[in-house]
């Protein structure tokens, strides 16, 4: 029972060491992503707003003129158009003036990085505001939270038990082979006993 616990810890540090370094590239190249990224759930519809620290084109519409909007596969949607996919189902929508895009239905294709492509009136410059959804990969709310440390303890235990059947199983093969070899070499030693140069010494009677 010692070494089922000791197995199952150990276990249970080697995947939490392992999930940690593993994962250890989403916190790159951004420390904090809280200015740009947003974290969607699947099927959720969110809007993005053409605006950071520097520039917003929505407070100073005088001073800026929002071109298009370039989404993560890099199709430009004018102000006013609609980000479509091959089938024609409609993935968002630059509306208005052009300082938001509404996204409908959050899946894998959305994910990634958005432009906002601003244009300042003063003197014809363009601006980048840089947007993201789930660049890092899918969202799922609260549920990593609530059933992390479930999966790791029920993974653990599966790991265990399945060291445990492996060594059960190794320990009774390498018992059935000696009890083989004991059996084998009691057969031929009797053999041997009834053998003198190779023709038998015992008289056996038939009837």
């Amino acid at each position: 029972m010692d070494t089922f616990i000791k197995i199952s810890g150990l276990l249970v540090l080697c995947c939490h060491v392992c999930y940690g370094n593993m994962f250890e590239w989403r916190r790159r190249p951004y420390e904090d992503d809280s200015e740009f990224n947003i974290l969607a759930e699947f099927g959720t519809n969110i809007t993005l707003t053409c605006e950071n620290d520097v520039y917003n084109a929505t407070d100073d519409a005088s001073l800026y003129a929002i071109l298009y909007w370039i989404t993560p596969d890099v199709n430009v949607i004018p102000v006013g158009e609609k980000w479509m996919n091959e089938d024609n189902v409609v993935l968002g929508e630059v509306e208005g003036t052009g300082s938001n895009m509404t996204l409908t239905k959050i899946d894998a294709i959305h994910f990634g990085f958005y432009y906002c492509i601003i244009e300042t009136k003063a003197d014809n410059t363009l601006v980048v505001v840089k947007k993201a959804v789930n660049y890092k990969g899918p969202y799922f709310g609260e549920f990593m939270d609530n059933y992390y440390w479930n999966v790791i303890v029920g993974g653990s235990a599966a790991g265990a038990v399945f060291v445990i059947l492996a060594l059960a199983c190794a320990i009774n093969a390498l018992c059935c082979d000696r009890d083989y070899q004991r059996k084998s070499a009691y057969s031929f030693g009797d053999i041997d006993e009834g053998l003198t140069n190779g023709y038998p010494t015992k008289t056996y009677s038939t009837t």
